[in-house]
């Protein structure tokens, strides 16, 4: 069986192991495309991996103080 190409929030979120707060985050902040579609978004996996790789090559900033 094929994985699924797009994905709703929570599908997403199960996906790449995060909460669905933070999938809904990268939606707010621009971060991750996402299609408004009626009462739910949608997510193109290859989006969402893209978005999870940029993520992951940024380095982590340290906390203010």
């Amino acid at each position: 069986m094929t994985e699924r190409r797009w994905l709703r929030v929570a599908q997403a979120a199960v996906y790449a192991n995060v909460g669905v707060a933070y999938i809904r985050k990268l939606i707010r902040n621009r971060q991750l495309r996402a299609i408004d579609f009626r009462r739910y978004y949608l997510i193109d996996r290859e989006d969402l991996d893209a978005c999870l790789q940029e993520l992951k090559s940024k380095p982590i900033a340290p906390p203010e103080i």
